[in-house]
């Protein structure tokens, strides 16, 4: 049972391959929310319900792919004026210019990690406890040098 049609499938042969699966396992497919708020079931009996389902899942793989496609053209776009795309790392922000910038008090947050585990070989679950962070993040802060961080960031 899917709610709607676009979010259960990636692409119109894997909809049809999948649901022909069920069909044959004798497991049933209800899309909640597939036309006009109506629902669809029992495609295996109906020739229409199949074309309908088939044109339908069409549709909704090319409305995914001109998704990606407008997010990709975008992302594009800003890279090619230099703004930051994509997850910003701890330690940093984005600027009013969309710039990856330095944040300073995460730079010192940062520093004060490394400063106490260099000199107290404080474990990483303590720190991670200690400053509110991933115990992944503290260990990856711990062993990267700053300027990495930096160089890797682009700032």
């Amino acid at each position: 049972m899917v709610a709607k049609l676009d979010r259960a499938f990636r692409s119109t042969q894997d909809a049809i391959a999948t649901v022909e699966a069920w069909g044959r396992r004798d497991v049933s497919f209800v899309c909640i929310d597939f036309l006009n708020g109506r629902p669809l079931e029992q495609i295996d009996d109906d020739p229409l319900a199949r074309f309908t389902f088939t044109i339908f899942a069409g549709l909704a793989q090319f409305t995914r792919d001109m998704i990606a496609a407008n997010t990709r053209r975008a992302l594009e776009y800003k890279q090619s004026k230099g703004e930051w795309c994509g997850r910003v790392p701890f330690g940093f922000r984005i600027d009013e210019a969309g710039k990856l910038a330095e944040d300073p008090e995460a730079m010192r947050v940062i520093a004060a990690i490394k400063r106490s585990r260099r000199r107290s070989r404080t474990s990483y679950p303590k720190l991670a406890r200690q400053y509110g962070l991933s115990v992944g993040l503290v260990y990856k802060l711990c062993t990267t040098e700053l300027r990495v961080l930096r160089r890797e960031s682009g700032v």
